[in-house]
């Protein structure tokens, strides 16, 4: 009786060891998955600010330029200190207008994430949930 107590024990041992290994393996990857994704959203998020940042700055030289204009022409008909406080007054308004709408749009954004190794996650977290209602549920009948 001892005997198969002893091969019982030894073949419970070996399975929780294959259990662990296979753990860690999950473990790294998603460790690797989630490395993944951050490089690829890393990557795409500053490829795409480089871009925005050409842009903008010849966009800003434009409007600085278009806005002189402007400033200009009404300072013909009203005079050079009026112009320039009719357009700076505009930008002014219009500037704190488009800040505070931004910060408003930043706020309320979703974060970036990891769905995919969210998602994992929850399924291994689910599966060894559900290994260990088997483990228990084993240990509990043996001791009867």
């Amino acid at each position: 009786m001892e005997r198969v107590s002893g091969e019982h024990e030894e073949l419970v041992r070996d399975r929780l060891k294959d259990l662990s290994d296979a753990v860690g393996r999950l473990v790294q990857d998603h460790v690797e998955l989630a490395k993944s994704e951050l490089k690829s959203t890393a990557r795409t998020a500053g490829r795409d600010l480089g871009l925005a940042a050409a842009g903008a700055a010849l966009a800003a030289l434009g409007y600085v330029l278009w806005m002189l204009a402007v400033a200009w022409f009404i300072g013909l008909a009203l005079g050079l200190g009026w112009a320039l406080l009719i357009v700076g007054g505009f930008h002014l308004v219009v500037g704190f207008g488009l800040a505070g709408a931004f910060v408003q749009r930043l706020r309320s954004r979703d974060r970036p994430g990891l769905p995919q190794t969210t998602s994992a996650l929850r399924e291994d977290r689910d599966f060894l949930g559900e290994i260990g209602q088997i483990v228990r549920g084993d240990v509990a009948a043996r001791e009867r």
